[in-house]
Formats: C-alpha cells, sequence, structure tokens
C-alpha cells in the first residue's frame, strides 16, 4: 500500500511535469508558425520561375499563379542534430502557405527543386549519403490547409492529398467553378 500523502505527493508531481510538458511544446508550436511565417515573407516578391519550372515538368501551368505559392532561390535544407541545426543544402524551393481557417500562415511546405531537371525534387543527401525528404513542412499543419484557389463565391470544392495533385486537377480545371486545396 502506497501512503495516501505519498499518492498525493506523486499525483502533484505528475501534474507539474505534465504542465511543463505542455508549455515547452505551446513555446516550440509558437516559434515553429513564426519561423513559418519568417519564410513566408522571405519568399514575398522572389522570382516565381524556378518553382514554375518546377510544376510544368510535372504537366501543371496555371491561367493565374496561385497566390499561396512563392519560391525562394537558395533556401537553406536544416536539420536538428543533437540540438543544433545542420545545413544538409541550400537551394531554390517552392513555398506554400499553410493557412489557419482565419487565413492567417500556421505553416510553410516546402519542396526543394532540382532546376536542372525541371519536375524533380532535389536529391538531399545527410552526412552518411542517405537521402533526406526533399520536402518539409514548418509551423503546425493541423487544421490548415494551402489554399490554391479562395472558397469565396465558390460552391464545391476539391481536395488533393499534395500540392502537385491538386494543383493537377486545378490546372485542367477538373471542376469548373470550384476552390481547390
Amino acid at each position: 500500500e502506497i501512503d495516501p500523502a505519498e499518492k498525493e505527493r506523486r499525483r502533484r508531481k505528475r501534474e507539474a511535469e505534465e504542465q511543463r510538458k505542455a508549455e515547452y511544446a505551446a513555446k516550440a508550436r509558437a516559434k515553429a508558425i513564426e519561423d513559418a511565417r519568417t519564410i513566408w515573407a522571405s519568399a514575398e516578391g522572389c522570382d516565381i520561375e524556378p518553382a514554375r519550372a518546377y510544376l510544368a515538368g510535372r504537366g501543371i501551368r496555371f491561367s493565374s499563379w496561385p497566390p499561396t505559392l512563392r519560391c525562394l532561390p537558395a533556401h537553406r535544407y536544416v536539420r536538428k542534430l543533437g540540438g543544433q541545426y545542420q545545413e544538409y543544402h541550400r537551394g531554390p524551393a517552392m513555398i506554400a502557405a499553410v493557412q489557419a481557417p482565419n487565413l492567417s500562415v500556421c505553416a510553410v511546405h516546402q519542396t526543394w527543386i532540382d532546376p536542372d531537371k525541371p519536375g524533380s525534387k532535389a536529391v538531399i543527401l545527410d552526412g552518411e549519403g542517405a537521402e533526406l525528404p526533399a520536402k518539409l513542412v514548418r509551423g503546425t499543419k493541423k487544421g490548415g490547409a494551402i489554399r490554391l484557389t479562395a472558397w469565396q463565391g465558390r460552391d464545391a470544392m476539391v481536395m488533393g492529398e499534395g500540392i502537385e495533385t491538386t494543383a493537377s486537377a486545378l490546372s485542367v480545371q477538373a471542376v469548373p467553378g470550384a476552390a481547390y486545396w
């Protein structure tokens, strides 16, 4: 039998630890969202041609470029290793805004592209030669969407599992007049 006072002490300790973890997670989430918004803002006004060429190489062409897609010409690919960020690659990346329900940017979807191979993602290797994913999300995507078109004035919606899938449907107007997210 555990003494009731000991049970209470353990309960308080557990609650304090859970509170500490929740506060840490909230700070990390806020920092990730801030980072995402910084990345998004830094891509404003940059030449979108590398992203346009990447999508065109995949057979995707838009009559008007989605406002939620941007490009950075020399975007850093970093990952945390041993508590520190390490850069593995630097190159052109398509940057997509993940928007919360209130339309604020809550994350960015980053796709590093190979400018020498239209339609191809960059090959990114870690220090040991293993291939890393060429797509990363920074921020919090929960509850968000990459809105390639606005919802206002639409009576149908096309949703896809990824940017390229949904963009393909948009480029051929699979459902005329629909919103594409």
